[in-house]
């Protein structure tokens, strides 16, 4: 644990620019999560939260040295800001996640509305140039 704290001080030292980088993303989720008062879609909202704490931990581990361990964190972050646009795009989705662990019947919904396929399929609609560009991410944290 020592030898990760020093590390990241060093990247903080000598990788000042990188470090600027992530100081801009980490400004960027800020303001969004800053602009989420009263959000008509509560359950989108989290998900946007939960996708910036997944990617602020990525950054912890890359900094102190950890990078390997920061691909399940990253994927993870994709994958909540995924879940988030789906929600918002398909009306009900919303329950259908908050009602997944009811019955059977209800987790295999959830687990239909939220393949990757489906959730990659929405964005896709929605923004095709950012879907490659998720795509090519995506693939590089499961490789």
């Amino acid at each position: 644990m020592t030898d990760a704290f020093k590390n990241s001080l060093a990247s903080f030292v000598r990788r000042h620019g990188e470090f600027e980088m992530l100081l801009r993303i980490h400004s960027n989720f800020a303001k969004i999560c800053d602009n989420l008062a009263n959000p008509p879609d509560f359950l989108g909202a989290i998900f946007i939260i939960r996708s910036h704490g997944a990617w602020l931990g990525a950054v912890r581990l890359a900094l102190s040295g950890q990078v390997p361990e920061t691909y399940p964190l990253l994927r993870s972050s994709l994958e909540y800001a995924l879940y988030a646009l789906q929600i918002n795009k398909t009306k009900g989705l919303g329950e259908v996640w908050i009602r997944r662990h009811d019955d059977g019947n209800s987790i295999k919904a959830m687990k239909k509305a939220f393949q990757h396929v489906t959730v990659m399929d929405t964005l896709k609609t929605s923004d095709s140039k950012l879907h490659a560009t998720l795509e090519t991410l995506y693939e590089r944290t499961i490789d």
